[in-house]
Order: structure tokens, then sequence, then C-alpha cells
């Protein structure tokens, strides 16, 4: 059985920070809510590396097959709440959370995959001892870029 709430961590180090808040954050909305909550690991997933073949744009899913993005796609579809996060590196999300974007881009050509979901997307960035990701050039306009492109609209509240 599907679980309601969908908690998924895009950090390639099992047990991080961004786990730590993914979970939290999931079980907290899971017991206000009383719904059923599942976390996952993208890393914990077999990933192939985005081909660039654009075939996506026409089959509406990744043409690529292999792996596991198939399986974890089904979570995403079978929630009702996201909650979604990744650790910053260099101004972006790591390796395997940037395959997963890569590759899930072909279902987002239908506009209304993800309507009636409810989502929380996270990043978590802390001190490395580089300059602040959030004061790099560009910063604020990449994660807006980002998100318009996959149809998520910010809203306060």
């Amino acid at each position: 059985m599907s679980a309601a709430i969908l908690g998924l961590s895009g950090s390639p180090r099992a047990g991080c920070n961004t786990d730590i808040v993914v979970r939290r954050v999931m079980e907290g909305v899971a017991e206000k809510t009383g719904r059923d909550a599942n976390f996952v690991r993208v890393a914990d997933f077999e990933l192939r590396h985005c081909a660039g073949c654009r075939q996506c744009m026409t089959l509406g899913r990744c043409a690529i097959g292999g792996d596991d993005l198939d399986e974890i796609m089904s979570y995403l579809f079978a929630a009702q709440i996201l909650v979604i996060g990744s650790p910053v590196y260099w101004n972006s999300p790591p390796g395997i959370m940037k395959d997963f974007m890569d590759r899930s881009h072909g279902w987002y050509t239908d506009h209304t995959i993800l309507a009636g979901k409810r989502a929380a997307i996270i990043s978590i960035a802390t001190g490395g001892g580089f300059a602040s990701h959030e004061d790099a050039p560009g910063a604020t306009f990449t994660r807006s870029r980002i998100s318009r492109a996959h149809g998520a609209r910010a809203r306060a509240g």
C-alpha cells in the first residue's frame, strides 16, 4: 500500500542533515493529518545519468530504462503530500538529486501530473568553509527558474 505522504531525500549521505529534516517534517505532517508516510532516499536506488537525448519531451517519461527511476516516480505519483529535501552543493543539488531531477523531466510535459498535490521543498546548506551558497551570483535566480520550470508556485502560509 502506498503512503499518502512521501519524504524524499536527495542527499548522497545517509543519516545526514537533509535526511533528518525531511523525516521530521514528514513525521510532523503525518502526525497532524493522520496519514501514512514513507521516507525514500534517492541515493538508495540505482539511477543512471540523463543522456540528454530529449526523447522524454515526446514520450512524456524518461526513455532510459534498466534502473530504478520508475520505482521512485511511483512513490511520487502515489503520494498526496510531498516533502522533498536536498543539500546544496556549490549552489546546486548533489549529483544524485540532479540525476533524479533531470530524469524526471519528461513526466512534467503533462502540466497536470502533480495537480492537487501539496509539497514542501527543503534546501539544506551549512557552513563548509566556503563562501555562503546563498550569496553566490545567481543563486536566487537559479532556484526560482528551476522551481517555475516544474510548475511550482510560491505562496505564503
